[in-house]
């Protein structure tokens, strides 16, 4: 039997602005940017997201679907419109966002797929840890876990919510423990744990998730389980 991916994350649609004028138009999100990367080479990949069924929507839809990506669990809803992320370039293309977001009152109202064994199963960001769609998305969390499904959580934890930190975290440990591997980058386990490297990260994350894979730019890729310690160069 054929093992499917499945991603769960928000859909936006970017919008960037360069010397006061529009520069490009893309889909954007990060577990739609992982759908879009599987899809292109070939794996079995399906978005759980949601956007509208309005003119938006259906660029990115066709954008998922030349991609090899299924949005059959894609809630299309018609109360709202789709997310969009306004990004201003400075001179030295740095960008600052303003989002936009008409969600309706209930959100994820499509059917969530049957997952199986050894399915796949990528979560992260923000949406992890929104608090509208949070109690739907534990759920199928949790079951796609008890199914056998392998959870992949990255957290992707920015500065920009750090002000929220200790409302969030405990919510950020919990997906941690929902996960078979949790992988993050060095500045988000120091935005989220204060840790400073591998070692430091693994000695919080252990209590929770029994396999980190750590990434630091350039220093590498940093795998910390009960059994195995390694690292691994960024070519």
């Amino acid at each position: 039997m054929e093992r499917n991916v499945y991603t769960i994350g928000e859909t936006l649609f970017d919008i960037i602005f360069k010397n006061g004028q529009p520069q490009a138009g893309k889909a954007g999100g990060a577990m739609l940017n992982s759908s879009v990367s599987l899809g292109r080479i070939g794996l079995p990949v399906h978005l759980i997201s949601e956007y509208g069924d309005d003119d938006i929507g259906r660029i990115i839809d066709d954008f998922l679907k030349s991609n090899g990506v299924s949005t059959l669990f894609a809630d299309h809803f018609k109360d709202g419109n789709t997310a969009l992320a306004i990004a201003v370039l400075d001179e030295k293309n740095d960008a600052s966002y303003t989002f936009y977001k008409n969600y309706p009152s209930r959100r994820l109202e499509m059917e969530f797929p049957p997952i199986k064994k050894d399915d796949i199963i990528l979560c992260g960001s923000i949406y992890a840890i929104t608090r509208e769609i949070r109690q739907k998305f534990v759920s199928f969390i949790r079951g796609a876990a008890a199914n056998g499904g392998i959870v992949l959580y990255d957290p992707n934890f920015r500065k920009a919510h750090a002000s929220e930190l200790d409302e969030l975290r405990p919510l950020i440990v919990e997906n941690i423990q929902m996960a078979g591997i949790i992988r993050g980058s060095d500045e988000d386990f120091q935005n989220i744990f204060g840790t400073s490297s591998p070692d430091e990260a693994w000695n919080v994350v252990r209590n929770y998730c029994s396999c980190m894979v750590y990434t630091a730019s350039s220093e590498g890729v940093f795998v910390r389980t009960k059994n195995f310690s390694g690292s691994f160069p960024v070519k």
